[in-house]
């Protein structure tokens, strides 16, 4: 296959579901096949000593220089060299979808548009960003995908792009590991959570993954379960309110949002969690869930997962099978599955026990990283 350059603005150690995508692809790649050119990050230089491929970190956007991506398009020239790459690995439509673009008008370089769900909807927030983009993936060579969900929204625009889009799922980043009841056992003493039944969600504190939604059905459960304890594990612009909520509801012994500390910590609390839910919601604005990458991580913990009907989460969550789906609008639905879960655990752990296999079977990094070099040639 043709060696390729991933352009990105979301690389680890930055976290996020975007990151540990490209950072799980990676792992399946070679030297030979693929090179990073990406932002500079804090902690970077241990995480990039530790990769087989070459990482090239620079200021790929410039604030007050018009058009923004004019020292991205000196980077990718350099780096292009430097590596050999053949093609370009596009990790965000915009703006480094222009920057591909020029370079096949001007080079001949062939280039892949990778799209996520939430990225591709936001260029349909203008008439010229809907333009430039539909530029962009009518020039692909092809079109990756996280889900088939992220498939339709691409169909929706334009059918005729079918036949070069290939979907290729996010796989779990945090796997148990022996360690893990270690860091449990630390964690149940630390924030006292010995006897107790655990709900747990995990990720980027925004509106649409409805952990307010969690929180209201918390102050619910707790009127059937006393012993029911809520771990919200995330960072983001939404913390303030979720806050406030929080404490509105009189539930600041009963739900602790922390910020997460490490992904060892993380893999802690899918440890010792009940069960793992995560309502996301579509958003007036398009903002739609793409695929959940923590469902298969919950489910690789042997744990039930309850998830929104809404955008790809029907792919991460098998209903009836690895978990449940429920209404992301209705805290009477969510609090109810909370609860038939909590109280029938043979229900949870056959829910759980399958979900593991799936992810064994199904989300192994490189079975999708073979599909990314079959559209790499």
């Amino acid at each position: 296959m043709k060696k390729a350059l991933l352009i990105t603005l979301d690389f680890p150690p930055v976290r996020g579901g975007v990151a540990a995508y490209w950072a799980g692809l990676g792992s399946g790649l070679s030297a030979d096949e693929f090179a990073v050119l990406t932002l500079p990050a804090f902690g970077s230089e241990t995480f990039d000593k530790e990769q087989s491929y070459y990482i090239s970190r620079k200021k790929l956007l410039a604030r007050y220089i018009w058009p923004h991506w004019l020292p991205l398009f000196w980077q990718v020239w350099k780096t292009l060299k430097k590596t050999g790459a053949e093609k370009i690995l596009v990790g965000q439509i915009l703006p480094i979808g222009t920057v591909a673009y020029i370079f096949k008008k001007l080079f001949g370089m062939s280039y892949i548009v990778s799209l996520h769900g939430l990225d591709f909807q936001l260029t349909k927030q203008s008439a010229r960003k809907r333009r430039l983009a539909n530029l962009i993936l009518q020039s692909a060579e092809s079109i990756v995908v996280n889900s088939e969900a992220t498939k339709k929204l691409v169909l929706a625009e334009k059918a005729d792009w079918e036949k070069k889009i290939t979907v290729v799922y996010p796989c779990p980043k945090i796997c148990p590991e022996p360690c893990d009841e270690l860091m449990a056992e630390s964690l149940r003493e630390k924030y006292a959570l010995q006897g107790k039944k655990v709900i747990l969600s995990v990720g980027r504190l925004v509106e649409r993954k409805g952990f307010d939604q969690v929180i209201r059905a918390s102050a619910e459960v707790k009127k059937s379960l006393p012993e029911a304890k809520t771990i919200i594990l995330g960072s983001g612009p939404d913390r303030e309110r979720l806050t406030a909520l929080i404490a509105e509801l009189g539930l600041e012994n009963d739900v602790l949002l922390l910020a997460p500390e490490s992904d060892r910590q993380i893999a802690g609390f899918y440890s010792l969690c009940s069960l793992f839910a995560m309502p996301s919601r579509e958003l007036p604005n398009g903002d739609v869930e793409g695929f959940g990458i923590v469902f298969l991580e919950a489910n690789a913990f042997g744990r039930p997962v309850i998830g929104g009907r809404s955008g790809g989460v029907a792919e991460a969550v098998a209903e009836g099978v690895s978990g449940l789906l429920v209404d992301p609008l209705s805290v009477q639905e969510l609090t109810d599955t909370i609860l038939m879960l909590l109280k029938d655990e043979g229900l949870a752990g056959r829910l759980g026990e399958n979900g593991r296999k799936r992810v064994l079977e199904r989300f192994g990094w490189g079975e999708q990283a073979g599909r990314v070099k079959n559209v790499l040639g």
